[in-house]
């Protein structure tokens, strides 16, 4: 039980919940109420990631911060944590937060096979998961000194310093 379970050799879909004899219980991240801390890596945040069914998931991102189709979501706290790419944004500029949305490009129920990774594979060391977002960063090259604070509605489209103050 806990071990993260992968499509694909390294997008994870759940976690076992359940082991019988010959078969196991997996919870899908897209199941209804499930949520976790994620990270987007163009974005340089730590997000909330939610199920809302169907192979379903979305992120919520404030206002003014950036999101791009087919940018990569992970969940830094299994190794790898990629969970899928944003496919649809919703953004109304009167509200405080904008959604991307990750459906999977398979239903779930047309997978035959998947792979189970071992319940070490998930972390809860913080100093672990602050590591794996750096290598994140690191290789999806997001500056480090990149700060978004915008958390409050606007009807205009905010601008996201992408240098550092030393560069400027």
């Amino acid at each position: 039980m806990g071990a993260p379970v992968y499509r694909n050799a390294d997008e994870v879909i759940g976690m076992v919940s359940t082991v019988y004899p010959r078969s196991a219980l997996v919870t899908l991240f897209s199941t209804p109420g499930f949520t976790a801390a994620a990270y987007i890596d163009e974005t340089n945040l730590l997000v909330t990631v939610e199920g809302l069914g169907g192979g379903v998931t979305r992120v919520q991102v404030p206002q003014g911060v950036p999101l791009q189709v087919g940018a990569l979501v992970y969940l830094p706290t299994i190794q790898p944590g990629v969970i899928g790419r944003i496919s649809a944004i919703e953004n109304e500029p009167t509200q405080p937060q904008q959604f991307g949305y990750l459906v999977s490009d398979t239903a779930f129920r047309q997978l035959r096979y998947v792979s189970v990774g071992e319940p070490t594979d998930v972390r809860s060391d913080v100093s672990a998961i602050e590591k794996y977002v750096a290598t994140i960063r690191e290789a999806v090259a997001v500056p480090a000194a990149l700060e978004v604070a915008t958390t409050t509605a606007t009807s205009s489209t905010s601008t996201v310093p992408t240098t550092s103050p030393e560069t400027q």
